[in-house]
């Protein structure tokens, strides 16, 4: 894949070196989310995480905002609107699948506007960056639905029960500040330079040890659902495979030289 947007549509994917950008690219809707759009998204993410050549992948949204929401419009359009919903946020789910449990790291570039589904959908990401101004809430439940995207499995492991409740039943809007203060994101930053910020920290993702950082990713996700003394057998056996990686090699070989490891 080259340097240009090679999706068009309303998705759009375009490499930076080893960094994939998947950006939405509805800004006419403020990308708002439809089911062409989800399903868009997710297949942009799969081909991310199964693409070798990318290292780093950033998240972001065209024009205004990251994206508003649901599209309630092509929501309310269709005949069939249970199955059209269940659709949408079953392809949303598979690219918070995708951003989950590929093994390089995924930065979020927030923006404008995270409503709802767009709130979900840069939840999973490894490293969160937010623009100041930006406005964000699960505000699925203003207009009589529920969280999807992982929004309520998500919210509860970074806020805690009490408050992923209150933001959930409620549906208010959080700013940046109290989006960082909470830990739901990761540092807020001017607008004029949150590519700029992303692009900074992808990168430095990018030039880090691949196998490394794919699997302490995963230890992190599999330490969710599985007791203590499973979880440090596993760290075991994964910091083992690990010694016996070129990486380590590399890496141990760069701190005795007090030069910068070359993955």
């Amino acid at each position: 894949m080259g340097p240009d947007d090679v999706a068009g549509g309303t998705v759009l994917s375009r490499d930076e070196g080893p960094v994939r950008w998947v950006s939405i690219n509805r800004p006419e809707r403020h990308n708002a989310i439809d089911l062409p759009t989800a399903q868009e998204w997710a297949v942009a993410l799969a081909n991310a995480a199964n693409d070798p050549s990318v290292r780093a992948v950033v998240l972001a949204g065209e024009g205004p905002s990251f994206s508003a929401g649901g599209d309630l419009k092509a929501f309310r359009a269709v005949e069939d609107r249970q199955g059209y919903l269940s659709t949408v946020a079953t392809a949303i789910g598979e690219g918070v699948m995708s951003i989950a449990f590929m093994d390089k790291p995924v930065v979020a570039a927030v923006h404008g506007n995270a409503m709802g589904v767009g709130f979900s959908m840069f939840l999973a990401a490894d490293y969160k960056l937010v623009a100041e101004g930006t406005r964000m809430a699960m505000s699925y439940v203003n207009v009589g639905l529920t969280p999807g995207g992982s929004g309520s499995w998500m919210l509860t492991r970074l806020v805690g029960h009490s408050k992923a409740m209150e933001m959930l039943l409620l549906g208010d809007a959080i700013g940046a500040e109290e989006a960082e203060e909470l830990g739901i994101v990761n540092r807020v930053v001017s607008a004029p330079g949150l590519g700029e910020a992303a692009r900074m920290v992808a990168q430095r993702f990018a030039k880090g040890p691949p196998g490394a950082i794919g699997r302490t990713k995963a230890l992190i996700w599999q330490g969710y659902g599985e007791p203590l003394y499973v979880h440090l057998a596993r760290e075991a056996d994964e910091i083992g495979r690990a010694a016996a990686t070129p990486e380590f090699e590399e890496g141990s070989l760069a701190f005795f030289e007090g030069r910068e490891a070359r993955f």
